[in-house]
């Protein structure tokens, strides 16, 4: 609700979108905001105003579940309320950069991502955030990891529709609305970074895991490991949903099972570290420190220490005293 040269954030926003597509879904996790968010933007056509979960869900997964069930286009961008310097031109050419795949997400040179601006495929991006919602995963960019067909788009191609890049200039306290000049970042990826070929899951494979979620014993962990062989993230994630779940009333085979969540999230770990994919090779280390955490204090926290060396290239902090799990 900051007002930025004369206008609310939010309206800010909302114009930009409204720039280039006819439909914007603002999603919002209570009640009251909804009420305060459309007398705010009030008088522009097209926007809906829409509550997460019946106002009792959080996270960006949440939203981003609710813009899709909102959304009646084939495909979308979601972008956060809180970036007032957007350039519409760089919102239609994500638009664009989703053809041919399901996600497309702009990344630097030091292989950090801007998971917020996410240009998408609404049937199988939907699948996908339920999966990752009942896996109980707050990071849109787990997207990524869990095998949708994805186009990394340099920042550097974007230059030429936002010359110093303050898209991407994201508004957290006062402070910021003077404008970090992030431009000089390095915006030159390696090579590798451009086309992203993993571990892609068909849809119809995804939709079952959909449907099997959420796992609560061992009984079924072993089918649907075999059907997701060569995807670290989904056996690492069910292993680990299942090992949580089981640690008070079978803990031995429960540590186990977060023992060897977290081999395959160090397995992905290297992958991206490989591709120079920095900020998802640092989520991989995160999620392994997390399993390892009631089993092995040694190592664990040297896969700790990892993640935050990881972390420390893109520039990302640990939070507080916390892991981290929200970096």
């Amino acid at each position: 609700m900051e007002v930025v040269n004369g206008k609310p954030m939010l309206r800010r926003v909302v114009e930009a979108a409204l720039s280039f597509t006819d439909e914007v879904i603002v999603t919002v996790n209570s009640l009251s905001r909804k009420l305060i968010y459309e007398k705010l933007l009030e008088g522009l056509s097209g926007v809906k105003v829409a509550v997460d979960g019946g106002g009792m869900a959080s996270g960006p997964l949440i939203g981003l579940r609710t813009g899709l069930k909102w959304l009646t286009a084939e495909k979308g961008v979601s972008i956060p309320c809180d970036s007032p310097f957007i350039s519409p031109s760089i919102l239609s050419y994500l638009a664009q950069a989703v053809d041919g795949v399901d996600v497309a997400m702009p990344v630097w040179g030091n292989g950090r991502l801007e998971p917020l601006f996410l240009a998408l495929r609404r049937a199988i991006v939907g699948v996908g955030v339920d999966i990752l919602v009942k896996l109980g995963r707050r990071r849109p960019d787990d997207l990524i990891r869990i095998g949708l067909r994805t186009r990394l788009i340099p920042v550097g191609e974007l230059k030429t529709l936002d010359p110093e890049l303050k898209t991407f200039v994201n508004v957290n306290r006062p402070e910021d609305l003077l404008v970090k000049r992030i431009a000089s970042i390095n915006d030159t990826p390696r090579a590798s970074l451009q086309t992203l070929e993993a571990h892609q899951i068909p849809l119809e494979r995804l939709k079952e895991l959909s449907v099997a979620l959420p796992l609560t014993g061992f009984k079924d962990l072993k089918s649907i490991e075999e059907v997701f062989v060569g995807s670290p993230f989904i056996i690492g994630a069910l292993y680990e949903q299942v090992g949580f779940a089981e640690l008070n009333r079978n803990p031995q085979e429960a540590l186990g099972a977060l023992r060897y969540a977290s081999l395959q999230y160090l397995i992905e770990a290297d992958f991206y570290e490989a591709k120079g994919l920095l900020s998802l090779a640092g989520h991989a280390l995160t999620d392994a420190y997390r399993c390892l955490k009631p089993l092995n204090g040694v190592k664990a926290e040297a896969v700790l220490s990892r993640a935050l060396k990881t972390y420390s290239k893109v520039g990302l902090r640990r939070k507080g005293g916390k892991a981290v799990d929200e970096a």
